[in-house]
């Protein structure tokens, strides 16, 4: 798996204990998966994605 994005509509949202983030991280261990430190980017307000830019 290369590429995941996990979006929210507020910081607030973003930095919750039952938020999206959380609950992917979790799915993501359950399943004996792991992020590469060294390729995280965390609180971005735009990124570049399969060839598209995403922006507010």
């Amino acid at each position: 798996m290369n590429g995941i994005v996990i979006w929210s509509n507020s910081l607030e949202e973003h930095e919750c204990n039952e938020c999206n983030v959380c609950a992917v991280l979790q799915a993501l261990r359950d399943a004996r998966l792991y992020v590469n430190p060294d390729k995280t980017h965390l609180f971005c307000t735009e990124i570049d994605f399969l060839g598209h830019h995403v922006s507010a």
